[in-house]
């Protein structure tokens, strides 16, 4: 059930988010008898990037129930990754099911509010108590040991929530990892990214309809491009931060100069109109040193995001 009052109280485990990796673990818990409060500050349906699911996570959709639900959906089904080179050449397609079998071998392209509220959905179904609105101000330690955590829904006064098992699944946001100070850059990957979404973008046709393009930039960057539901493109940028903001730090400016440069992308777009803002993380990469202690626990990309170059 969604909560949006505080009120102090005791459980097995608190996961502070309630993202696909918060909601996804706090179901299995859930599950087997362990009580699970899950606490987001942003409201559903949220904005998220991440769109393309990669196959191997079938196995996990499949133990959460979520298939059918999937399969039912509006989601682009995607069996294959696509590397176009700067000259545009074409090459073949690669095809998930060329080392993995059965219906295992496609995943789903994925509007990320609809997704993460699908997810959501499961864990309260299976008795997650959620509290929408409620923002972590810090982990609570005793002794060494983290024993909960101190939150705040809108002005009322900051709760208390025990638990025997603190789960950081903030993302980005990291909140162990900036409490203890465990945070830090990756300096052999400096990546940044600057991403849009365009409506009326080529496709593919058949079986390569929901495929993932990957279109290759010099100084080893890259664009994405992904189909969405409702005749939307995903599309964006991963290159050096010394590459993409060399002439401009204005990330609308810097994207669309991308955009243009890449004259394989261009001719995919060239009947698109750009629907959204461009948006960016200027440095993609961090680990933190630990991702585990007495009584809390890291996941998902609350205890890193590597994002290798090509």
């Amino acid at each position: 059930m969604i909560r949006e009052t505080n009120s102090q109280a005791s459980y097995d485990v608190v996961v502070i988010g309630a993202g696909p990796a918060g909601t996804a673990l706090a179901t299995f818990l859930q599950r087997q008898g362990h009580s699970c409060l899950a606490l987001n500050s942003s409201r559903f349906p949220r904005y998220h990037i991440g769109e393309s699911l990669i196959p191997h996570t079938y196995g996990t959709l499949d133990r959460l129930g979520l298939l059918p639900r999937l399969r039912e959906s509006h989601f682009p089904i995607k069996h294959s990754v696509h590397f176009v080179p700067p000259s545009g050449d074409q090459a073949a397609p690669f095809y998930f099911s060329e080392t993995i079998e059965g219906e295992q071998a496609r995943t789903w392209q994925v509007e990320r509010s609809e997704f993460d509220q699908l997810c959501l959905n499961n864990a309260m179904e299976a008795g997650v108590d959620v509290r929408i609105g409620a923002r972590v101000h810090r982990v609570l330690f005793e002794e060494g040991q983290a024993v909960g955590v101190l939150a705040r829904y809108g002005d009322e006064p900051p709760c208390e929530f025990r638990a025997k098992v603190v789960v950081d699944a903030s993302g980005r946001a990291t909140v162990l990892g900036k409490q203890l100070g465990l945070r830090e850059e990756i300096p052999s990957l400096r990546k940044a990214s600057l991403w849009s979404y365009y409506r009326g973008g080529q496709r593919r046709a058949g079986i390569d309809a929901g495929e993932t393009t990957v279109f290759m930039i010099r100084d080893r960057g890259w664009f994405w491009y992904i189909p969405l539901p409702d005749d939307i493109i995903s599309v964006g940028i991963v290159a050096s931060p010394e590459y993409l903001f060399d002439e401009t730090n204005d990330f609308e400016e810097a994207f669309l100069r991308e955009v243009g440069r890449c004259g394989p992308l261009t001719q995919w777009l060239q009947n698109a109109e750009r629907v959204e803002t461009v948006r960016g993380i200027r440095k993609l990469a961090y680990l933190n040193r630990q991702v585990a202690g007495n009584g809390w626990i890291m996941i998902g990309d609350a205890a890193g995001f590597l994002d290798p170059p090509l």
